[in-house]
């Protein structure tokens, strides 16, 4: 079954319901108010009118996000994991395991950032200026300074 979609004509159009309760309406899957009128504001459906989309979903971005690099060996590593993840079992289990995947790859991202936050320090001991960093790197000047701070506290 596909999901039905409901025009906000059609929720004008729904049966009341009983004065002070809640409930889905069967046959248009409109959810009502409990004071009888259809609820204006969103549609509700059933799970036997749910399917999963066949059309595949572009993978969003990070606001700010850009085409990086990595190397063909970390995005097989990644795919390798990806898939490993796929067969951790059930559908709860596989939530949790990618969870669990997140929270250990924020700690290892932690790698990056501090080769990054010694390469700006090295810069900044050959006489670099925010400036210069900034225009060879297409860091904001900002940036540049936040992690030049944070190079001098590591």
């Amino acid at each position: 079954m596909a999901v039905r979609e409901v025009a906000t004509r059609d929720l004008a159009r729904a049966p009341k319901a009983p004065s002070g309760s809640r409930r889905t309406d069967p046959s248009s899957g409109v959810g009502l108010q409990g004071d009888g009128h259809a609820d204006r504001r969103r549609a509700s459906f059933s799970v036997e009118d749910y399917t999963t989309c066949t059309v595949p979903v572009p993978p969003r971005r990070r606001a700010g996000s850009r085409p990086g690099e990595l190397s063909d060996e970390f995005r097989a590593a990644i795919a390798t994991e990806a898939r490993r993840l796929e067969s951790a079992g059930t559908p709860v289990d596989v939530i949790r395991a990618v969870g669990d995947a997140f929270a250990a790859l924020d700690d290892e991202v932690a790698q990056f950032a501090a080769v990054r936050l010694r390469a700006v320090a090295d810069l900044r001991g050959q006489g670099w200026t925010y400036s210069k960093i900034s225009e060879e790197t297409g860091l904001s000047e900002a940036r540049v300074a936040q992690l030049a701070r944070a190079a001098r506290r590591t």
